[in-house]
C-alpha cells in the first residue's frame, strides 16, 4: 500500500490507475490526512456464482418455502 497526495494523483492519474491495475492500493491523503483510497476491482470469472448455485438445496419443499417467503414480503412490501 502507497501513499499519494492529491495533488500528485491528480497530475499523475494515468500512471496511478497503471499502478493499481498492476495491483497496488494507494491511499489518497490531502493535508496529512487520508481522504480515499484507490484499490484494485477483485477479478471475477463466475467460478464463485456457479460453485453458490451449485451449492443450493435441490428439494421440492426448500423452493416452495422460498417462494412462500417471497410472495409474503411482496404482499407486505408492495413490491412487483
Amino acid at each position: 500500500m502507497r501513499a499519494m497526495t492529491a495533488t500528485h494523483v491528480s497530475r499523475h492519474f494515468s500512471a496511478v490507475l497503471d499502478e493499481v491495475d498492476r495491483g497496488e492500493t494507494i491511499v489518497i491523503t490531502r493535508d496529512g490526512r487520508q481522504l480515499a483510497i484507490l484499490t484494485p476491482v477483485p477479478a471475477a470469472n463466475g467460478d464463485a456464482v456457479t460453485a453458490a448455485l451449485d451449492d443450493l438445496p435441490d428439494d421440492e419443499a426448500y423452493w416452495d418455502a422460498v417462494e412462500a417467503a417471497r410472495a409474503e414480503v411482496s404482499r407486505s412490501w408492495h413490491v412487483v
